[in-house]
């Protein structure tokens, strides 16, 4: 909760909280992750919604971070 758009996020932190937050299943996440071109080691919220956006749980997850 006291995360907000610019926290830096480690990858594996983000994939963990994106599934918490979302639902979102390990392979699909997965699935998602192998289809990038680029994967860094760190990311902000920002670059989280931004990347997920249109996919599942990208709407959950950027509500999650706006509310608080």
């Amino acid at each position: 909760k006291r995360l907000s758009a610019e926290s830096i996020i480690n990858k594996d932190d983000a994939i963990t909280m994106y599934r918490v937050i979302t639902g979102a299943c390990r392979q699909g996440t997965q699935t998602f992750i192998d289809s990038l071109s680029e994967i860094k080691e760190e990311y902000t919220i920002r670059e989280i919604v931004k990347l997920t956006k249109g996919n599942y749980g990208a709407d959950t997850f950027k509500r999650f971070f706006e509310s608080n």
